[in-house]
Order: structure tokens, then C-alpha cells, then sequence
């Protein structure tokens, strides 16, 4: 090993800064938290009762302490992760989307399970043919299923306000592929496709 290089962690999120006795700020309020309260309540019981029981109340009286100080989970602490999973609503349609944000959004589009003609996302990214109608249309700067697709992509595209997954059920993974990439919509790292 080379001493003059320093390793850097590829996650930059776990990073945390130090302020005392190796502990994160967080760490310190928690922990002086705790002291605050379980020291007290030792004291306290150890007056009526053995010293191991009132160690006990004092473990108790602490854990859920620790327990929020301590938890992390996909890099959010305690109160982040649980507002978080608070305001998972499950899901909305892509039309009752309109007006809606959300921080994180995931947009499932699957042409086979669609009901009616009005929208195809396979003709918007190319992968089925348009129609005689739908040229017809588009020639006459009438309204069809490919601008009325692109609009509802745009309203369910447009809801996140920090990140989007779009998970695309189709026939033709390589040209919804090249949509994105040829739209300016995706770049070919932020494609992951599996069949």
C-alpha cells in the first residue's frame, strides 16, 4: 500500500463529519440525550429497587433513544425515512397525477394493460406503426394518441421534484431505448435494461 494516497469511499453519502470524540452531531445530541434521561432514572430507581433492575430501567428508558440517534436506512436518518414512509401514497393513475409532486416518483408504463385507443406509448417511442388516422392528424396539426401520449408523459414525467424511475413494459426494449437517448430524455448510463 502506497502511504501517500488516502482511500475515498465510493459512496460519498456515507461520509459523515466528525465534530467530537469521533461522534457525528447527531450522535452527540443523541447520546447526551440519553444521558440526560437514563442517568436520572437510574438514580431514581436504584432507590427502590436492586442495582441491576434499575440498570435495567435504564437500558429501557434509553434504547428508543439510541434506537433513533443510531438508525439509517438507504442514507435517511430516523425522522426522514419515517416522513418519508409516511407520504408513500401507494400509487395514482397517470391522468390523476396532473398538479401532484412528489419528491420521488415511479412511472409504470405498460401499453397491454390500457384500456381504449386514446394514448400508445409504443407509438410515441416508435415501436408500433401509426395509423392511417393518426398520420392523418398529424398532417392536419390535429389532436392524436401521439401528442395526446406525449402530454400524459410529460404530466407524469413532470411530478418528481428530486427523482424518476420509469419502468417501461414493451416489446421493443432498444427503440424505447433510442427514444430517450435521440429526445435528449436519458442518457445511455441511466438506462438499465432486463428482460
Amino acid at each position: 500500500m502506497n502511504d501517500g494516497y488516502v482511500p475515498i469511499p465510493k459512496d460519498l453519502k456515507k461520509v459523515k463529519t466528525k465534530v467530537a470524540f469521533n461522534l457525528t452531531r447527531r450522535q452527540l445530541i443523541g447520546f447526551t440525550l440519553a444521558g440526560f434521561v437514563g442517568i436520572p432514572v437510574y438514580l431514581f430507581m436504584r432507590k427502590f429497587m436492586p442495582n441491576d433492575i434499575a440498570i435495567l430501567f435504564l437500558i429501557i428508558s434509553t434504547l428508543p433513544i439510541f434506537f433513533v440517534t443510531l438508525f439509517e436506512k438507504d442514507g435517511l436518518t430516523f425522522e426522514k425515512y419515517f416522513k418519508y414512509i409516511d407520504k408513500v401514497d401507494g400509487y395514482v393513475t397517470q391522468q390523476g397525477s396532473k398538479g401532484l409532486e412528489y419528491n420521488n416518483v415511479m412511472v409504470i408504463i405498460n401499453d397491454d394493460e390500457k384500456r381504449g385507443n386514446q394514448f400508445s406509448f409504443e407509438k410515441l417511442f416508435g415501436i408500433d406503426e401509426l395509423s392511417d388516422t393518426d398520420i392523418n392528424n398529424i398532417r392536419n396539426n390535429k389532436d392524436n394518441a401521439v401528442s395526446r401520449t406525449r402530454r400524459l408523459f410529460y404530466v407524469t414525467a413532470s411530478r418528481a421534484k428530486e427523482s424518476l424511475a420509469l419502468i417501461i413494459y414493451t416489446r421493443d426494449m432498444n427503440k424505447a431505448k433510442r427514444f430517450f437517448i435521440e429526445n435528449s430524455l436519458a442518457t445511455e448510463e441511466e438506462i438499465d435494461m432486463e428482460v
